[in-house]
Order: structure tokens, then sequence, then C-alpha cells
């Protein structure tokens, strides 16, 4: 699918209103020291047309309530904190040329119900201390940016071909009938889909009969003891690796089985978060660690992060989302 981004415009989008002196400075936790940069982006609307310039006007203001909310993103990256000054973000203008119809893509918004809407009865203001509180502060002597360019190299550092795929509801609920077992009576979606595509990436390479290894992300806010607030902010992810063997099956209930065990592990080791606290929070970025340098020996055959039960999506106007995803970098041709 070829397209051309064109840039028409760029305006720096400021707070509505300052940062309390008090939250001036955001000090960052082991993990957001570690955590790679993924480019976050926002895409709404069609070209602008007279009218519609309206609408342009409304998603510069919602941007600028939003991140009165959400101001550590209108800061600056210093060291391992960032300054919360209020210099904004860039809002860009753009014209996105297809080989087909940009209105087939997206709706038109309903300008009346744009995210520059004045309630706020509908919106969780984000806890962006919680996280940096619990978990540990950055490591001094470690530069963020070496850290991280190294993880660069190591995710980024072949051409890649990125392509979706969708599961509809029916196609779930038969995953999740034949992945029962007397290990794993009620699997979930993510444990089904995960093992599905598990099982095609160990079929397509020619390696299903050998020992493989499946990484996740695991969003670990609700297996903390005490646990955090879901609407904490911040890197509060830790990777847990399951296991295949060699003399194991590649069918979906092993495949889900395997990982079930290995997220139940992965509960376990903060279950006494509270008591041995130094210890399972300072096994987070010894356990990041480890993945990183198995996925550059090759050791890794998926990496899988999920977005389910995260609770933060925007609404520009088109009603609530219904495809969500990181960024991905899609060649020319998708």
């Amino acid at each position: 699918m070829e397209r051309k981004i064109e840039i028409v415009s760029m305006d720096l989008i400021k707070p509505l209103s300052p940062t309390p002196n008090h939250l001036r400075c955001f000090k960052f936790s082991v993990l957001d020291q570690m955590a790679p940069p993924m480019p976050v982006q926002s895409y709404g609307g069609e070209s602008f047309s007279s009218d519609e310039q309206t609408r342009l006007f409304l998603l510069k203001k919602s941007l600028s309530v939003t991140l009165a909310r959400f101001y550590t993103f209108a800061g600056r990256i210093k060291d391992h904190s960032i300054e919360c000054n209020d210099n904004g973000v860039p809002f860009y203008e753009a014209f996105a040329h297809y080989n087909y119809q940009f209105e087939d893509v997206f709706r038109k918004p309903d300008i009346d119900k744009l995210t520059a809407r004045d309630s706020t009865d509908d919106y969780v203001i984000p806890d962006f201390v919680a996280a940096a509180e619990s978990l540990p502060p950055p490591i001094p002597h470690v530069s963020p940016k070496s850290m991280r360019s190294e993880m660069i190299k190591i995710l980024f550092d072949e051409q890649r071909v990125a392509k979706l795929f969708a599961f509809d509801a029916s196609t779930i609920a038969s995953l999740k009938a034949k992945a029962v077992s007397d290990s794993v009576q009620v699997p979930t979606r993510v444990e089904v889909v995960s093992a599905a595509i598990w099982k095609c990436a160990m079929v397509a390479s020619g390696n299903e009969r050998r020992s493989s290894r499946l990484a996740h992300n695991v969003n670990i806010r609700k297996r903390l003891v005490p646990p955090l607030p879901n609407h904490c902010v911040g890197n509060v992810v830790t990777p847990a690796t399951a296991c295949k063997g060699e003399n194991d099956g590649s069918d979906l209930p092993t495949l889900v089985t395997c990982i079930r065990k290995t997220l139940s592990e992965l509960s376990s080791k903060y279950m006494d978060y509270k008591k041995n606290r130094d210890e399972a929070i300072l096994a987070i970025p010894y356990d990041t660690a480890e993945l990183f340098a198995a996925i550059f020996r090759g050791e890794i055959d998926l990496h899988i992060s999920s977005l389910c039960g995260y609770q933060f999506y925007v609404d520009f106007g088109w009603g609530k989302p219904s495809w969500v995803s990181r960024i991905q970098d899609f060649g020319t041709n998708a």
C-alpha cells in the first residue's frame, strides 16, 4: 500500500494552564529509564476545508486541555527526570496521499462531541506519582541515552515488514474452545491469540518441533501487592518468557498452558512485594536486561505486547476507538 505524507504546518501546543511548581520535576523510575523510546502519534480528520478549520481549532484546544492533565508530556527530558516546563508538543497538519479514498478509512467526526468538550465526568485524571514512588529510582551512573540506543539496535536493527491480522469475536471464541485443557480451563483472549500467533510463527519457520520461547510484556500494576492504580502513568511492565520444550507439542492447549504457567510464576514473584519490596522490584530491570540479551542472541522467537485492559483511549469526536495500537513504522508496502 503506497502512501505519502505531506506536512503542511506545525504548531507547538502548550498546556492550557501552567503546571504547579511542586510538580515541575518528574523523576524517572528505573523502568522508565530502561524503556526504549516509542513514538506515540494520534491521527484525526480528513483534509480541513474552510468550515473544517473549526475542527482543527478544536483539536488543538483539546490537546491543550489534555496536556494540562498529562503535564509531563509537555516538558523536556533532562538526565534522569523530566522538566515539566510547559514547552509544549508539536501538532502537525498533514495530507496523506493514499491509493484509496481517505474517507473510506476515517469517518467525519461529530463536531459537537470532540474531546474539546467541557464535561469532566467522563475522564480519569492520570496519576504520575504512584509508579515513581513505588518503583526504584533510576541508576545514576547509567546513561539513559546509551541504554536506549543499545535497545534500539536490538529491536530495530533489521528491515522489517509489518502486517495486520484481525481476530473477530467469533474467531477468538473458537480459539478459546480449542485451547481448553485440564491445566487451563478458561483461557483468556490474550493467551489464545498469542498462542495462535506463536504456533503460526513456528510453522512458518519450520521449527515446530524444536524448543521455542515467547516473550510477553506484562502490565504489573495489579500484580503488585499492594496494587498500583490502573491510571498510574509509567513503564510499569516487565517481561515474562514462556518456554516450549523440544518434547512438548505445539498445539493450542499446550502453548496456552506454557503461557499461563509463566504468567502465574510472574504473579507469585510480586505476591510479597510489600514485604520483599527491594528484591522484587530490582528483579524487574534484571529480567528486562535478560530479555534483550536473549533477543540479541536470537533465542526469542516472538515478542508480544498487549494493550488489553489499558484505559487511556483518545476520543477525537469519532466515538470510542475500534482500534488502538502502538505506533509502528509500516514501510511503503504493507
